[in-house]
């Protein structure tokens, strides 16, 4: 059986880089009774000190059970977009984040389960240096959905007042446009606004960690 962590266990050995289920709801409106399923954390303590090294933190969310009006919806970023549409200009005013060219906005959803992300952006170089740092393989990583980062980046901006992943664009899984499966969508983390262009090579990775649970199931 997969050693899991209590959200309380979680907390300590995180700080203040790990965001609670209560501390979610408090910004997203969610299923309460959704909430249960995540009681139990699918990465073990050990794995959660390694990454909590000073260089190369990562953070721990719960994706949770998104509701709308009593009833449970997709958590994508077009539904993100509409929750702070009375914030001015957090998603930068350009045709990216609007236009149904970009089905990725509309379509993909920020699942109800923990994400544990890399904090900074990464290099390839880099990444390769904490997997023998910290004895991982390839398969134990990957690099995650754009609406996960939007959503971990607004936890921390509302919950935490700090703008994570900021530094440099970041390259996400998504196909940047609905015509071709490449080049990929990249996004920018500013300090009050967030934006979004097509792949270059230069752009570094938010690399994820896959839950032990899945992995066992692989």
């Amino acid at each position: 059986m997969t050693e899991q962590t209590t959200p309380e266990s979680a907390r300590k050995i995180m700080g203040p880089d790990f965001i609670s289920l209560e501390e979610a709801a408090t910004v997203f409106p969610c299923d309460l009774n959704g909430l249960l399923q995540l009681k139990s954390i699918p990465y073990s303590q050990g794995l959660l000190y390694q990454l909590s090294e000073p260089d190369h933190p990562f953070v721990l969310v719960p994706g949770i059970p998104f509701s709308h009006n009593g009833k449970t919806r997709p958590l994508t970023i077009a539904s993100m977009r509409d929750i702070f549409r009375n914030i001015p200009n957090l998603f930068a005013q350009t045709t990216e984040f609007y236009s149904y060219e970009h089905q990725f906005i509309h379509n993909h959803v920020c699942l109800p389960q923990w994400h544990l992300l890399s904090k900074n952006p990464m290099t390839p170089a880099e990444i390769k240096n904490i997997l023998v740092n910290q004895e991982m393989s390839q398969k134990d990583f990957m690099i995650g959905r754009a609406v996960v980062y939007v959503y971990a980046w607004l936890l921390f901006s509302n919950l935490r007042k700090e703008s994570v992943f900021a530094g440099d664009w970041v390259t996400a899984c998504d196909s940047y446009s609905a015509n071709s499966l490449k080049p990929y969508a990249c996004l920018f983390f500013g300090e009050n606004q967030i934006s979004m262009r097509r792949w270059s090579a230069q752009s570094p990775f938010l690399p994820s960690i896959i839950p032990l649970i899945k992995r066992d199931l692989t």
